[in-house]
């Protein structure tokens, strides 16, 4: 099922961004889209997100799969200015403790029960 979503998921972006592209980009610059399977596994994550760091030299991350593997790269990312953008996780690590480079998208997991 994860690939299935995956694929999908990654064709989006790749649509937005092509039409982004067609429209002359952002402030001129084109959208080099990346993408690494991980295969929602850890050490694949791990291995993956050093790779786009530290050699890729990339602007931003977005929509990084598993609050396993985001909380696995996570430090990595933002201590090297990479802003993790719209993870799918609803984990409190997520968007707790604020950082002014984690933008979360999902609902958090935690349920409301009411006022205390």
């Amino acid at each position: 099922m994860t690939a299935v979503w995956g694929v999908n998921d990654v064709n989006a972006y790749r649509m937005a961004f092509d039409e982004a592209d067609a429209n002359g980009g952002i402030n001129g610059r084109r959208i080099k889209y990346i993408v690494e399977d991980m295969q929602y596994q850890v050490p694949r994550a791990v291995q993956a997100a050093n790779k786009l760091i530290n050699r890729g030299n990339v602007f931003i991350m977005v929509s990084n799969a598993g609050a396993p593997m985001n909380n696995a790269t996570m430090a990595e990312q933002l201590s090297k200015g990479v802003p993790n953008i719209f993870p799918y996780s609803g984990a409190r690590s997520m968007y707790s403790p604020l950082h002014h480079m984690k933008f979360g998208s999902s609902a958090s997991y935690l349920t409301w029960n009411g006022p205390a």
